[in-house]
């Protein structure tokens, strides 16, 4: 995985390491660092290192590191993260998750919210969590992602609609229907459905509509849907959907997300979370 040597935030070019624990044992891996901003770059060879209760001391760079989380910020580079490991970026996600849990950050907000946005889209299991109760809205919920396989579904419906207008257009009724009246009216007929449909695709392919999923916060069952943004500005929408399994009335709440998104830098995708809805019969003894 790649990331940015993180003194303040997070740059296109190289992150700080991160190190995970494992049972009683933590490690730290990486293979490269930046000597400052403008300075040439060090390779640095490490490898995993079990930390003891007697002390801990690297043994592999030069910078005296008397700490773990030292060591990973200052001598391991995990490169661009837009086409970093994946299990380097988890690692990064850990360290810096316990660092800022410990009181000293080692990235900012947008920085952390960004290696959170591309795990989700890369749907790691740190950063995936069930279903869990609202303390504002006294409601449970969950989490719902973009779901890639029905988007993907979607785009190639459109598209295929697309085609078999066109061609409709493009070619004339046979037999007895075959006169000027009824070719232009073959032409009308099938540009008008072409522009729908290749309307429809764009929407898709600009992330105006695209298809979430997520478990049920009722009966964990997996359940789907399909946002639609207006426009491009629109930022956030809501849909009101019902479980196939308990019949709980939920509503999704999807957001537009910026993140670092595969090939695509700063790409677009959509995540929100799912409402469980409350009905008559919650509140009767």
């Amino acid at each position: 995985m790649k990331a940015t040597a993180k003194g303040g935030s997070l740059g296109p070019d190289a992150l700080g390491g991160a190190s995970k624990r494992d049972g009683g044992r933590a490690t730290t891996s990486g293979s490269a660092e930046r000597v400052g901003r403008r300075g040439g770059h060090r390779e640095v060879e490490t490898k995993a290192l079990e930390l003891s209760s007697e002390g801990w001391k690297c043994h592999r760079c030069t910078h005296d590191c008397s700490r773990p989380q030292d060591c990973v910020h200052t001598c391991v580079n995990v490169g661009p993260l837009d086409s970093a490991d994946m299990e380097d970026v988890e690692h990064l996600y850990m360290q810096a998750r316990e660092a800022y849990h410990s009181g000293s950050p080692i990235l900012s907000d947008d920085d952390f919210d960004s290696i959170e946005s591309m795990l989700r889209y890369e749907r790691s299991d740190l950063v995936s969590k069930g279903p869990r109760c609202s303390l504002r809205g006294l409601n449970i919920y969950s989490d719902a992602s973009l779901d890639k396989s029905q988007t993907f579904m979607l785009a190639s419906f459109w598209s295929f609609l697309s085609v078999v207008s066109y061609s409709f257009a493009a070619r004339s009724l046979p037999g007895l229907l075959h006169s000027e009246v009824f070719d232009s009216l073959n032409v009308a007929v099938g540009l008008g459905f072409f522009s729908a449909f290749t309307r429809c695709l764009g929407n898709v392919l600009k992330g105006n509509e695209v298809a979430v999923k997520g478990s049920c916060p009722s009966c964990g069952e997996e359940v789907y849907t399909f946002a639609d943004f207006n426009s491009v500005e629109d930022e956030e929408c809501h849909i009101e959907s019902r479980c196939h399994m308990c019949r709980r009335p939920l509503l999704f709440k999807i957001t537009k997300h910026k993140g670092i998104i595969r090939p695509v830098k700063d790409g677009e995708w959509a995540y929100g979370k799912i409402f469980s809805q409350n009905v008559a019969e919650d509140y009767t003894p």
